[in-house]
């Protein structure tokens, strides 16, 4: 972590202690994980940077300001009661406020407002109240539980239903904010941080005071419970769908709290009616659950406490072990049908739970609770009526069997009632792999799991420069964490982490999921040309489309990749090749990513055989070169594709006779060329250090070779011999791609400017006929280059008159053409193919610049505020960029885009997608584009410039694209 008892920060901490003992500790103090960290789930290991115990706000300030300085993360901490020990911050590393010296409590006898320290316990809370006037508040079932994340969190309990929350008892507190300012909050107060406090907790500040009105202890109280033994859980189906018929009444009266609870050898059912035994038989509950033992306690509201933890197995709830735990929240339409109670009984009593001692369960709730306007607080459940809690724990120590156990419980659940919310994710999510287990994170605001920068190969260091990426050959023990992303491989001009040991991969799954789950796959393959790109860019976070699948109820698991790029990965050179390396190492990164994908997705719940590959440019053209790898060779990595703005044609494939000055350059840089030989020279290239190489790197594009075994010939002739894989395709490209891909040395004024250009574009050279044929075939009307998108005809004077004619013509051959040409190709193998036209302009580009390359990227990822900020036609965008998602996700599934749009749920955060056009499968007879425009989405026929496409897709013409 970088820091030591001697650091700046210790020092810091040291100083606002002033000499007291017992105020701070670090990770070599003695007895430092069981005396200070005192973790709750032993089963998840954390390491604080460090343990404060202020006494005063004053304290908390200074250890705040401590850790603003030196950049450390703080979390507070009051009881510690976190299954996955967020009050220690969740992960290595974090600054520990321990609020346990804050025990001061009073209280005003006249308006019963008890004011009292966030270090209590609720069962101190609880006795306190008892002993100073006989007062309540809604207390829980949990008496280990902290009073600072009990009554900030939500706080609920048998007697919610009837007082609220305990959140909703707060009326004021005292408050440490990010800036080391101490405050006091309420609703006339810094109004703004008391909503956020209450329901975000110590997201928005370290509470040290709470102020709190307080109620009478009740009188009467009907305590009800019922016990129930049986051979198989399945036999409690009947009884379960009985009580949950009773809770989700809206009618069902408030004084009454009730719970469920599953365990190994059977249920129990428990009720807390608040009155006399006349009024509980008066409201008709008795005679709507099974007859079990009723009994009636007066004004012994202490004993009425510990009845609640013992009947919801949570009277030991202070004590440290190892456990996984997982909760879901459910609306009243979230009502479990016959049907998923079924599954859930049969589930249980069919799994390997892997320990006896779990439970499962259910609270009522809603009641008062739902009375609070939900905009009144930032807390996000008073809408709910039911919860459910399951847990497992290990003796002594937890397994996997049991994690997967009570994963299982909540994704059976989810698959009948899919809107239920997840309210904990329990542990952090582990996987395990060939190679062994990683823990990722759960992202609670998506209800994702996401696992991180895992190695697929052996780093492509020292000897392993420039060579064939090696499948990792050894294995680990323990748990490794993957909870964020690798470095990203070499590369210029960027703003990533970059390292030569960058082969990582990357998965994000709907939480809940677990192995063999078998959801379709989706993988993503960037761009950027084959030298730039990089899985952790934020404009390809995989969480938008994975969000949309599980908004739609068809959940999917999406991967991602880094592969080498520039001359570490596509090192062109003759004694590289006779050595039995591939040039094309990037290529074969990817390759081998996808092998660790059929071993290993299972793991995550992904099904191998139904992966479907995803790219946007040069990613696309990555994914084309696998359907025409080793001669069409079928492995059975993927059984579809999604191509955006790319293809195997369009992207030259120059000889190795191309790279020879710039190999010869970048050697001589290093010393790697005089008084060498050339076999030696590649050994050379691999003892030079990362930094000297990375200096002496040549402003080449070092692009794919045809090494006569991944590449055994040009795509177009592959096309023509049929070697290629055969599946179904979807595939698209950009109203305007030539405006970025193709047009360079403006302005061009004249046709000769033109001309001249095009003789130099990219690395390859047209001939002076053909370069005469393509002005023919695109004639000097701006009207026609191109037609769309652009609808007065202008012209751009600044960039020159023929510079919209030059971007058709290069944007046709080297995007539309090869789409074009791939559409027809796998139509007329037999495939489903979906053509697309993306024509939608960025909010803030001007007219005459067009639909360009890239501009549709941050619609498929759902991310259409991206980098640009936030759109003046947000809802328009969000709602086509929806749709996308949606058609994406039914191809995934269905390999078919279309879908029943009018099924989409209504969702939080955005408006429904459009409803699209029936997508038609691309015919040769009569072709056709889906058009995604914000304002229309429509069909088209794929038959524009028609000529000029046909000539270009002429085999004579690829040749000299080098295609």
């Amino acid at each position: 972590m970088g820091q030591t008892p001697s650091s700046p920060l210790a020092d810091c901490l040291r100083s606002v202690c002033n000499g007291r003992d017992d105020c701070v500790a670090f990770p070599n103090t003695p007895l430092y994980q069981i005396s200070w960290v005192d973790r709750y789930n032993l089963d998840i290991e954390v390491e604080p940077i460090a343990v404060t115990r202020p006494e005063t706000a004053e304290d908390v300030s200074g250890f705040v300001k401590c850790a603003a300085a030196n950049n450390v993360k703080v979390q507070a901490k009051s009881g510690g009661h976190s299954y996955a020990n967020y009050g220690l911050g969740g992960e290595d590393g974090e600054l520990v406020v321990d609020l346990r010296n804050f025990q001061d409590f009073s209280i005003d006898t006249n308006t019963w407002q008890a004011t009292f320290g966030a270090g209590h316990k609720l069962d101190d809370v609880t006795k306190k109240l008892h002993e100073n006037g006989k007062r309540a508040i809604s207390h829980g079932t949990c008496p280990g539980v902290g009073i600072g994340g009990h009554a900030t969190i939500g706080g609920l309990g048998p007697e919610s239903r009837m007082w609220g929350s305990c959140l909703d008892h707060v009326i004021g507190v005292e408050v440490v904010t990010a800036d080391g300012s101490i405050v006091n909050a309420s609703e006339t107060e810094n109004s703004d941080l008391f909503f956020a406090l209450k329901g975000a907790g110590a997201g928005f500040g370290i509470i040290t005071s709470f102020v709190m009105k307080t109620r009478p202890e009740p009188g009467s109280v009907v305590q009800y419970s019922y016990s129930v033994t049986f051979a198989k859980h399945a036999d409690l189906g009947p009884v379960f769908r009985q009580w949950q018929e009773l809770v989700m009444d809206p009618d069902l009266d408030r004084r009454f709290g009730t719970e469920f609870t599953m365990h190994e050898l059977g249920a129990i059912i428990s009720g807390t009616f608040y009155g006399t035994d006349e009024e509980f038989q008066a409201t008709g509950i008795p005679d709507r659950i099974p007859k079990g033992k009723v009994s009636v306690v007066f004004d012994d509201w202490m004993a009425v406490i510990a009845k609640h933890a013992e009947e919801a197995a949570l009277s030991l709830s202070s004590i440290r072990s190892a456990f996984t735990a997982r909760s879901l929240a459910f609306r009243r339409e979230d009502m479990m049908s016959p049907e998923t109670i079924t599954n859930l009984m049969n589930y249980i009593d069919g799994a390997d739970r892997g320990t006896l001692l779990w439970f499962l369960i259910f609270d009522a709730t809603g009641g008062a609770i739902s009375d609070v306007p939900m905009n009144a607080t930032a807390y996000s459940h008073r809408d709910k009526v039911m919860f459910c809690q399951g847990y497992g724990v290990g003796i002594p120590t937890l397994n996997q069997r049991t994690k997967d156990f009570v994963s299982g419980i909540t994704n059976t659940i989810q698959n009948g009632a899919a809107n239920t919310l997840t309210t904990y994710p329990g542990t952090a999510p582990e996987a395990k792999t060939i190679h062994g287990i990683y823990e990722g994170a759960h992202l609670s605001d998506w209800d994702q799991d996401v696992f991180l920068g895992m190695p697929y190969a052996q780093p492509p260091i020292g000897e392993l420069r420039y060579r064939w990426p090696q499948p990792l050959n050894t294995s680990f023990e323990g748990v490794r964490k993957a909870t964020q992303y690798g470095y990203s491989c070499m590369q210029y001009g960027s703003n990533f982490d970059l390292s030569e040991d960058c082969l990582t991969i990357n998965v994000v799954r709907p939480a809940g999921v677990s192995a063999d789950d078998d959801l379709p796959v989706l993988v993503w393959i960037y761009g950027g040309g084959l030298y730039a790109g990089s899985a952790a860019d934020p404009q390809y976070n995989l969480s938008g489309i994975v969000k949309v699948g599980q908004d739609l109820g068809r959940p999917v698991v999406a991967v991602s990749m880094n592969y080498r790029l520039g001359m570490y990965g596509f090192l062109q050179n003759a004694a590289l090749l006779a050595e039995g390396s591939s040039s094309n190492a990037g290529l074969l990164d990817q390759r081998l990513a996808l092998h660790w994908i059929q071993e290993n997705i299972a793991a995550f719940g992904g099904d191998p055989r139904r992966v479907v590959l995803w790219g946007e440019s040069a990613g696309a053209q990555s994914i084309a070169y696998h359907m025409f790898a080793y001669d069409g060779r079928d492995d059975g990595l993927f059984r579809a594709a999604i191509l955006e703005s790319g293809g195997p044609t369009g992207a030259q494939v120059e000889p190795l006779s191309w790279y020879n000055t710039a190999f010869e350059n970048l050697t001589r840089t290093v010393g790697c060329w005089n008084d060498v030989t050339p076999d030696d020279r590649i050994a050379c290239l691999r003892g030079v250090d990362e930094v000297t190489l990375f200096a002496a790197h040549p402003s080449v594009v070092w692009n794919p070779l045809l090494d006569g075994d991944f590449l055994t010939g040009y795509p177009s002739q592959l096309m023509q011999q049929g070697k290629f894989v055969k599946v179904p395709l979807l595939t698209g490209d950009n109203t305007d791609e030539g405006f970025t891909v193709s047009v360079s040395g403006m302005p061009l004024d004249t046709e000769e400017d033109l001309f001249n250009n095009m003789l130099s574009w990219r690395s390859y050279a047209l001939t002076p006929p053909t370069a005469r044929r393509l002005l023919t075939l695109y004639p000097d009307d701006p009207c026609r280059a191109p037609p769309y998108a652009i609808t007065n005809c202008t012209r751009h004077p600044t960039r020159g008159r023929q510079w919209r004619r030059a971007a058709a013509i290069g944007g046709d051959l080297v995007m539309t053409s090869g789409r074009r040409r791939m559409a027809e190709l796998y139509a007329g193998a037999g495939m489903p193919v979906y053509s697309y036209r993306f024509d939608q302009r960025p909010w803030n580009a001007p007219e005459w610049d067009g639909v360009k390359h890239f501009a549709n990227v941050a619609f498929s990822f759902q991310n259409i505020s991206g980098l640009l900020g936030p759109s003046p036609e947000y809802d328009g965008h969000a709602r086509l960029a929806r749709a996308i998602g949606r058609a994406y996700i039914n191809f995934v599934n269905d390999l078919d885009p279309n879908g029943v749009p009018e099924d989409e749920p209504e969702r939080q955060g955005g408006p429904r997608g459009m409803l699209l056009p029936e997508w038609p499968v691309y015919d040769l007879r009569t072709p056709k584009n889906m058009v995604f425009n914000a304002a229309q989405v429509w069909v088209e026929d794929d038959t524009w410039r028609k000529e000029g496409i046909e000539f270009m897709m002429n085999p004579a013409v690829a040749k000299e694209l080098l295609s």
